[in-house]
């Protein structure tokens, strides 16, 4: 297993515990590394438990700069986002909350 994938199970375990402090660093890092490598998929997935985070934290600045950096991805790579990335993305904050 690699460093990204470790710190992304790491990250998303502590992420499923609740324990954002300690998860966020980690899936952030681990989506850096990712998109270096232009592993998109690994990248959206990291993404999907930051936007969890920020959305739980109620930091809904960070979610709109995650979408438009996204945006920007997609028109400059040509990245596809999968079902799961669009319906966190594009529901109304407040229900982002619930997933």
């Amino acid at each position: 297993m690699d460093q990204a994938a470790r710190l992304y199970e790491t990250g998303k375990l502590y992420c499923d515990r609740g324990d954002y402090t300690l998860a966020l660093p980690q899936l952030t890092e681990s989506s850096r590394i990712y998109l270096s490598e232009k592993n998109h998929e690994a990248y959206l997935k990291c993404l999907q438990n930051i936007l969890r985070i920020y959305a739980e934290r109620e930091e809904f600045e960070k979610i709109t700069q995650i979408k438009e950096t996204l945006h920007d991805l997609v028109i400059r790579d040509g990245i596809e986002l999968n079902s799961k990335t669009y319906y966190i993305l594009f529901q109304p904050n407040e229900d982002i909350m619930s997933n």
